[in-house]
């Protein structure tokens, strides 16, 4: 799988963590595609002091492309 992750706020050992962890867990659920095939980018941006953090996922598949947002007060409970 070919992951590539921008990161727009301070990149912590904590957020590395959750995206490496949440990796994992996606890399289980697509053994059945060729590696080469799947694409994932992510990107963890801070909206506001206000309004938090938001992260954008874009998963690319061979039948599919799946796309998800999520904002939190912190980069690890959006992630």
């Amino acid at each position: 799988m070919n992951v590539h992750v921008s990161y727009k706020v301070h990149k912590t050992s904590d957020i590395e963590r959750e995206v490496s962890h949440q990796i994992e867990k996606i890399q289980k659920r697509l053994q059945v595609f060729r590696p080469d095939l799947v694409h994932l980018k992510a990107v963890v941006d801070e909206n506001s002091a206000r309004e938090g953090t938001i992260v954008s996922l874009n998963l690319r598949l061979p039948s599919a492309q799946l796309t998800a947002q999520a904002k939190a007060p912190s980069a690890t409970a959006a992630i």
